[in-house]
């Protein structure tokens, strides 16, 4: 038996995005294919929800100084805060500082 089944998952892998249910016994992932046949505690209709194996935080700042202030969190401490949340991957924002051309200028 199964704690829970997720049904109607839209996973999103490196390699491709699929639909399946995923079964999960303890705290790991035992079983993903489609129409799960097993019984569990709990069942999940995701409803085509999205499943993917880490999370992407597209807008972070550290070590940001901006503003007569600078953020708490450094790279090192940021990057450890992020992963014991599950994100695996970030994006580091800054003030931008003013161009004298546009970034199509800057391209060509």
């Amino acid at each position: 038996m199964f704690n829970i089944i997720l049904r109607n998952c839209k996973i999103i892998n490196p390699d491709k995005i699929f639909y399946s249910d995923i079964a999960i016994k303890g705290e790991r992932i035992s079983l993903i294919e489609k129409n799960i046949k097993g019984k569990a505690k709990r069942e999940i209709d995701l409803k085509g929800k999205l499943v993917f194996p880490a999370v992407i935080d597209p807008h972070v700042h550290f070590g940001l100084e901006a503003y007569n202030s600078r953020t708490c969190d450094d790279f090192y401490s940021g990057s450890i805060s992020a992963l014991k949340g599950g994100v695996t991957t970030f994006i580091d924002y800054a003030i931008p500082s003013s161009c004298k051309h546009s970034i199509v200028e800057e391209v060509e």
